[in-house]
């Protein structure tokens, strides 16, 4: 356990040694650079979250509007189809070859 220790402060110690190295001027342009990339991960995933919600909300609207239309089509067609039938009870020609049978 002292020896992962010790390893994590040689580490610690690199790192501080090449950081205090750098000069102002490269120290501010790193730092600048690791707030921009938080600022553009954090505006990326607000932006994903939003177009998901979006998008799901889209795809339920299209299918409830393609349910009521197949819907609307089944009803027609049941519609007709009662209509036809009606139509071919009424004629004669069809009663008279039914009632022949």
């Amino acid at each position: 356990m002292s020896n992962e220790r010790n390893k994590a402060k040689n580490i610690k110690k690199i790192y501080m040694q090449l950081f205090n190295q750098l000069s102002i001027k490269t120290k501010l342009i790193v730092m600048l650079l690791v707030v921009s990339l938080c600022a553009m991960l954090a505006s990326t995933f607000t932006c994903s979250s939003a177009g998901k919600s979006i998008l799901t909300e889209k795809i339920f609207n299209q299918l409830t509007s393609l349910r009521a239309a197949k819907t609307y089509q089944i009803q027609d067609y049941f519609e007709n189809l009662y209509i036809h039938s009606q139509t071919l009870s009424e004629d004669l020609t069809v009663r008279s070859r039914h009632a022949g049978v």
